[in-house]
């Protein structure tokens, strides 16, 4: 399980070529793309979008997590260990476009038929109930507020969401 934070990477940062600091941070970004990659395809396929290259690296990682599902493992002491691949986009409401960055790995999964995608509302319930058939599936959330809502029946919703992100083995 990989969980990470992306935003705004720094405040001051170094320009490059007399750049725009978020030109700069961009450009060394992209730099440490592997060439021939799925990453730099990625990146090469969302150049013209509005979100950052920070957010489109982390969404086609989700996006590629997504197209192993349980079908790759790792042996791992006594089981074994699934790749999952989480994460969470920060940044200022409207200015960094994170649904944007969110929008186009959920369409490429559900027009490619990868795996099964949730609506970024459902219950606990219907999660368990859609694990069990699909073995895995895909979970945009654009707003995590609205995914773990605070209604009481929801108060189990966290601790197994945290359960199922260790990947067991059912």
């Amino acid at each position: 399980l990989q969980l990470c934070s992306v935003g705004e990477l720094a405040i001051a940062t170094p320009t490059l070529n007399g750049d725009d600091p978020s030109t700069a941070r961009e450009r060394q970004l992209r730099s440490l793309l592997p060439p021939n990659s799925w990453l730099s395809w990625y990146a090469d396929w969302t150049v013209h979008t509005e979100s950052p290259l920070s957010f489109h690296v982390f969404s086609s990682l989700c996006c590629l997590g997504a197209a192993l599902g349980r079908r790759v493992y790792l042996r791992w002491g006594f089981g074994q260990l699934f790749p999952n691949y989480c994460a969470i986009l920060i940044g200022p409401t409207g200015r960094v476009m994170k649904t944007s960055a969110i929008d186009i790995p959920t369409r490429l999964i559900r027009d490619s038929v990868i795996c099964p995608v949730f609506a970024d509302k459902l219950t606990p319930e219907f999660m368990i109930t859609a694990l069990k058939q699909s073995g895995h599936q895909f979970i945009p959330a654009p707003e995590f507020s609205v995914f773990v809502n605070k209604q009481k029946y929801n108060d189990s919703f966290v601790p197994q969401l945290l359960r199922l992100l260790d990947c067991p083995e059912v």
